[in-house]
């Protein structure tokens, strides 16, 4: 009786950690990432003189969101503020949007912590979700950005990488889990996109950037969506493998009917993103 007492302690104190430790590191995760972000690499690309407090003014601040202690008299100035906002339709969608992000990236690095502490971790998706972080941070950011200038000329094009990332991040995030069994079709989906992803850039301004232009920012940007896709067809690839190895299913556990839908399936994305 007090054994069994003793392990169930155990447990519950083990379970406390897992939950303290993985919002812990959710938290730390979305802390650090535009941390980075604004801190580092945005001063890296780009060399700005310092904003002077003093001589700051916003004379297209709405001054809603801060009631009757600002904007009241008929010749009002602001001041320097750290964050200005207009109270307005397209704040609402970015506010709304990047509560989606947060929520869902907090979860996604609890669920991974979890998996690491209990040791059910997949290594080979977990790396393969890993290479999906810059995409999702980018795709965030350009949501963030067309909204806030009312700049929509790319928008049907960012949702679609937006969407097809998100499909293809779900499918390795869900079999990061070592307790699942491999799914063969949900791997070749998972790599099918990121091929797809892979030759509309090609046919768009990747080689262009990387070879020929001069910006350091569309380089490394062209280079981080790259290295995500590529991870992800090799390692989707290498699973593939692995499971037809492991199962007696010969080399390649996918028949040609099915690598035949994947090639369509690739083209059909190719040729949405080129209409779009």
């Amino acid at each position: 009786m007090i054994s069994s007492k003793k392990s169930w302690r155990g447990a519950e104190g083990k379970s406390h950690l897992s939950f303290i430790l993985s919002n812990l590191c959710g938290f730390l995760f979305l802390f650090l990432v535009p941390s980075i972000h604004m801190g580092v690499v945005q001063r890296i690309w780009v060399t700005k003189p310092p904003v002077d407090k003093g001589k700051c003014t916003c004379d297209c601040w709405d001054t809603i969101f801060k009631g009757s202690y600002e904007g009241m008299s008929p010749n009002y100035r602001s001041g320097y503020k750290h964050i200005y906002f207009n109270v307005t339709s397209n704040v609402l969608f970015i506010w709304g949007i990047s509560l989606l992000f947060l929520l869902w990236t907090f979860q996604c690095v609890r669920f991974i912590t979890q998996l690491i502490l209990h040791g059910h971790l997949r290594i080979s998706m977990v790396i393969v979700v890993g290479g999906s972080i810059y995409p999702h941070y980018y795709s965030w950011w350009m949501w963030f950005n067309y909204l806030n200038d009312e700049f929509y000329s790319q928008w049907n094009h960012q949702m679609f990488f937006s969407i097809t990332e998100l499909a293809a991040t779900s499918i390795a995030l869900y079999l990061c889990d070592s307790r699942v069994d491999y799914n063969t079709r949900l791997l070749l989906c998972m790599i099918s996109i990121a091929s797809a992803h892979i030759f509309i850039s090609a046919s768009d301004q990747f080689l262009h950037n990387l070879f020929i232009g001069n910006e350091t920012f569309k380089k490394s940007r062209d280079i981080g969506f790259l290295i995500g896709d590529c991870l992800t067809v090799l390692l989707g690839a290498f699973d593939i493998l692995r499971y037809s190895k492991d199962n007696g299913l010969g080399r390649w556990a996918v028949s040609s009917n099915e690598v035949g839908a994947c090639a369509i399936f690739v083209t059909f994305l190719v040729l949405v993103a080129t209409l779009l």
